[in-house]
C-alpha cells in the first residue's frame, strides 16, 4: 500500500541540529522517504546542521521516481548530512541535493543501491564524498512478516553483513551490516 508524502519531514524555522534518523524501513512512498527543506520564512531562518541518515531500508520510492533522501534549500542553510550505510532499492537517487546557496558537506558512503543512482546535485555543489557504495541486489531474506524478518540478511555471509563502517552505533563482525 501507499502511504504518506515523505515518511519523515525535517522543515519549519529556527535551529534543527543532530538529528539522527536510523534503523528504519521506508516501504512503498508516495514521495521521498525523508525530505529536508530550508525553505520557511515565517520567523527565525531555518539553520539544519548535523544531520544522520544511518542503517535505513529504503524500499520503493515513489515507483523509482523519488529520492530516499531529498534536500530541498531555501532561504535557510543545511551542512553536514551523513547517509551511511544504508539500502536503497527503486529510487531515482539515493540523495538528491536542490540548492542554489547554502547546502554543504552531504557525504554518502558505504550504502547498498539497486536500482538506484547513488546522488544526483542541481545547482550546489554540497557533496563532500560519494564514495564506498555498492550497486547490487540486496541479499535480504525475503520471508515472513514486513519489517522483521523479511528485511533481514539471508544469512551472515551474505552481500549486507561487515559491508558498511562504523558511525558509532553498537556492531558485532568486522564492520558494520548495511541496512
Amino acid at each position: 500500500n501507499r502511504t504518506y508524502q515523505h515518511g519523515i519531514g525535517v522543515w519549519g524555522y529556527g535551529i534543527n541540529r543532530n538529528i539522527h534518523i536510523r534503523n528504519n524501513v521506508f516501504r512503498n512512498m508516495r514521495s521521498d522517504g525523508i525530505m529536508i527543506s530550508s525553505a520557511d520564512t515565517h520567523a527565525q531562518i531555518f539553520d539544519g546542521d548535523d544531520i544522520y541518515v544511518y542503517n535505513n531500508v529504503f524500499d520503493n520510492c515513489n515507483n523509482g521516481n523519488s529520492q530516499a533522501l531529498y534536500i530541498d534549500d531555501g532561504v535557510g542553510d543545511v551542512d553536514n548530512v551523513f547517509f551511511k550505510n544504508n539500502i536503497v532499492m527503486s529510487a531515482a537517487n539515493a540523495v538528491l541535493v536542490r540548492a542554489g546557496h547554502s547546502v554543504s558537506n552531504v557525504q554518502v558512503t558505504h550504502n547498498m543501491l539497486h536500482n538506484a543512482n547513488a546522488t544526483k546535485d542541481l545547482g550546489s555543489g554540497a557533496f563532500s564524498a560519494v564514495s564506498n557504495n555498492y550497486t547490487e541486489q540486496p541479499q535480504f531474506d525475503l520471508t515472513g512478516n514486513k519489517p522483521y524478518p523479511f528485511y533481514k540478511p539471508a544469512s551472515d555471509k551474505c552481500n549486507l553483513v561487515n559491508r558498511g563502517t562504523n558511525v558509532g552505533l553498537p556492531f558485532s563482525g568486522a564492520s558494520p551490516d548495511l541496512g
